[in-house]
């Protein structure tokens, strides 16, 4: 919020976080609290070492002097919010995100894929029923042409521009340049007009 200068509502929904867990208060570090120490530790340690998990934690914890077991080092690193993010898309993710889709625009006829693991899964085979699922030949990208050119322009224009430090922070940057694109964008073959201003100008029902 403060680096991208946007509402908390954008920020939680970029990072997938919901506005009740931002705004909840997390537990007092207080001279009550036996493990405000550990924490403050736990914190210190993702700091200095983004990309390791909590396994690598509890071992230096142990080699550092603190008497704990893996699984309350596991605890508190969850509640303290330091766990990496997701570096692949799982085949539920994928249906997540097209039943949003589906929702706000309805089912779609067909969907031209490659052959992703996510893409070729019983689950999305489940989830399609009706819907036709079209997969281009292996190793023949440029059959995909569409999903390539806009891979491209997501490099160019928001990737290979900005200095990327870690994955929730790419996350944020793509997810503003996604906004952008979809709603503020000129683009030439919708007469350089954004897409905002052609829903606007688009006539209703009862016109």
């Amino acid at each position: 919020m403060r680096v991208f200068d946007i509402s908390e509502r954008l920020a939680c929904r970029l990072v997938g976080l919901a506005g009740s867990s931002f705004r909840r208060p997390l537990n007092p570090d207080t001279v009550d609290n036996p493990d405000k120490a550990l924490r403050a530790w736990l914190r210190a340690f993702a700091r200095k070492h983004a990309r390791w998990g909590y396994r690598r934690a509890y071992v230096e914890a142990r080699n550092d002097g603190w008497v704990v077991n893996h699984k309350k080092i596991q605890r508190l690193w969850g509640k303290e919010g330091l766990r990496v993010v997701e570096y692949s898309i799982t085949a539920n993710d994928l249906i997540d995100q097209l039943d949003v889709l589906t929702i706000e625009h309805g089912s779609p006829k067909a969907l031209r894929m490659d052959n992703g693991p996510e893409f070729i899964s019983k689950a999305l085979r489940e989830w399609a029923n009706e819907v036709d699922l079209v997969f281009i030949p292996p190793g023949q990208p440029w059959r995909n042409g569409f999903i390539e050119s806009f891979n491209g322009r997501v490099r160019d224009d928001c990737l290979r521009v900005n200095q990327v430090y870690s994955l929730s922070y790419a996350k944020g940057i793509i997810g503003i340049w996604k906004e952008d694109y979809n709603s503020a964008r000129p683009h030439s073959s919708l007469g350089y007009l954004a897409q905002r201003v052609l829903l606007k100008s688009a006539p209703t029902n009862n016109q």
